[in-house]
């Protein structure tokens, strides 16, 4: 197989930029980048459409913190402190929409995007709009507050079940990505009394499916892959809510033995889908007594799935941008043509291994280097010089600008 041409690395490089250019403006979150100390450097469309934005230019430069009241603006801060260290920053916080003021509120992670030597250049600020899923949460907490009133009188066990239902409302909203999976089904199992309860999602081919997190009676099992022809789990990713009221292996023959070795009888699920309706995977229970329908039993999955929903997109976003991320990064790296991102003091910010061997520096130079000091100190050259900077002020294509340039070891 015969190597790429320039021409060609540079379409691939170009339709890889314009591709994550595309992802970034149709992602249905709110899209920032920042600097290191959190000023505002761009934001998606959506992003700018959600929160009634018509124009980011004035807030170019901006501390985003002060997008945030009261506490959110300190949680905001902590988020962007520790991505500036390396971890991922996370907080629910609430932002009316700036035009109609409209209640808001946003789960936001805050990363930092690395440079070449893994540290961190930027910072990436998702936010998405959990406006619903709250709104959820707080009527879930008024029925369960009703349904307190209404069985005060009751034994105490039905009282216990109440107060874990306030614990999995109030405990599991705080949890995010892949600490949120386990600590549901443990939850869910212990609120609606049954031994088991799990979270899945689709594999490639969606033929199968994955274990996000599994409890079984007192213990987690490991995650694993089944096949989903033939058991109950194959009604539900078809988009159906499927209850088994008893003598569940009775209905799925072809995995009787494994379900009678469970002791299950009883099964509920419904599908985790995502913001426009996708199947991404499933939430059950599984009982080893019969299990009735019970409209509580609905209110608690319908809410937690669509918490699951969110957290696999989220996830699944996250993992799309690492990737094309990446493949930026090495089509970068490898162009047969020098390739330097500078600042706008002409500070090298990075540049790829054809331009360093060019120039004639080292990886551990790019940093400390400026594009301004390869320029010939004669009349011409710093005439050019100067041009391309009041072009680059002023937003103009600086691409018929010719500049001379020197070797850093030319002496």
């Amino acid at each position: 197989m015969s190597a790429m041409s320039s021409p060609d690395l540079e379409e691939a490089l170009r339709r890889s930029e314009e591709f994550a250019a595309r992802l970034i403006e149709s992602s249905r979150d709110c899209i920032k980048i920042l600097d290191l100390q959190g000023r505002q450097l761009s934001m998606n469309a959506h992003g700018m459409t959600a929160l009634e934005i018509c124009d980011f230019g004035p807030l170019v430069g901006s501390p985003w913190v002060e997008f945030w009241e009261g506490r959110d603006r300190d949680h905001a801060q902590v988020a962007i402190d520790q991505a500036c260290q390396g971890k991922v920053g996370q907080f629910t916080g609430y932002f009316p929409t700036t035009q109609t003021k409209t209640p808001a509120w946003w789960s936001v992670s805050v990363t930092a995007i690395l440079d070449k030597d893994g540290k961190p250049e930027k910072l990436l600020a998702v936010s998405r709009n959990v406006t619903e899923l709250k709104e959820a949460e707080r009527r879930l907490r008024e029925s369960q507050s009703l349904l307190e009133q209404k069985v005060a009188e009751r034994s105490t066990d039905l009282a216990k079940t109440s107060a874990a239902l306030r614990e999995i409302v109030e405990g599991v909203e705080a949890k995010v990505g892949t600490q949120f999976f386990p600590a549901l089904v443990q939850q869910l199992a212990k609120v609606l009394g049954v031994e088991y309860a799990f979270v899945s999602e689709f594999c490639a081919d969606r033929s199968k499916v994955l274990t996000l997190a599994f409890w079984a009676a007192d213990r987690f099992l490991d995650n694993f892959e089944y096949a989903i022809a033939g058991t109950p789990c194959e009604l539900v990713l078809a988009g159906e809510l499927y209850h088994c009221e008893a003598g569940v292996s009775d209905r799925f023959p072809s995995h009787k033995h494994e379900l009678d070795e469970l002791g299950v009888q009883s099964y509920l699920a419904i599908p985790v889908t995502s913001v426009n309706g996708r199947v991404l995977g499933h939430l059950a229970v599984m009982g080893c007594r019969p299990m009735e329908l019970e409209q509580l039993y609905l209110s608690v999955f319908r809410v937690f799935g669509q918490r699951v929903g969110a957290e696999l997109e989220r996830m699944q976003m996250d993992a799309m941008l690492k990737e094309n991320e990446q493949r930026l990064r090495d089509l970068f790296d490898e162009a047969p043509i020098a390739y330097v991102n500078e600042g706008l003091d002409s500070r090298f910010i990075r540049a790829n291994k054809t331009a360093m061997k060019t120039l004639g520096i080292t990886p551990d130079q790019v940093a400390g280097t400026y594009g301004a000091s390869f320029i010939p100190d004669t009349p011409e050259a710093q005439r050019r010089l100067k041009q391309a900077f009041e072009s680059v002020g002023k937003g103009i294509d600086t691409s018929g600008v010719v500049l001379e340039l020197r070797r850093k070891d030319s002496g």
